[in-house]
């Protein structure tokens, strides 16, 4: 099942990755330009909402590329490998790399639109 990297799951992997990462963008950018919905979160503040809510949409976009890329590079390398295992190894370590600096940039994003929400919306 897992031994070649079918065009099939490659398909999916791209499509996926561009549904994820492009269709991200429209609810992004009503949530930048309309921020009002992040007020009456009960004891949360606007800023702490706003940038979970921007954080976590920029990361579920960022995921989708990862994704298209991983589709992509294993579904080449595939093709060009007589060995088995290639494409699903390299969509593997791609999505696994890009859940790794999502974890470690994530906070470091949050933080910086946090602050700069801060300074904005006194």
């Amino acid at each position: 099942m897992f031994e070649t990297l079918s065009d099939r799951s490659a398909k999916r992997f791209i499509v996926g990755g561009v549904v994820l990462g492009v269709g991200t963008f429209a609810p992004l950018f009503g949530l930048t330009f309309q921020p009002s919905w992040a007020s009456g979160w009960g004891s949360w503040s606007k800023h702490t909402v706003f940038s979970v809510g921007v954080t976590g949409l920029l990361s579920l976009s960022a995921l989708g590329f990862s994704l298209l890329l991983a589709g992509l590079t294993g579904f080449w390398l595939q093709s060009r490998s007589r060995r088995l295992h290639v494409g699903w190894m390299t969509v593997g370590v791609i999505v696994l790399c890009a859940l790794v600096a999502l974890a470690v940039v994530a906070p470091t994003l949050y933080a910086a639109i946090r602050a700069d929400m801060v300074k904005t919306w006194r």
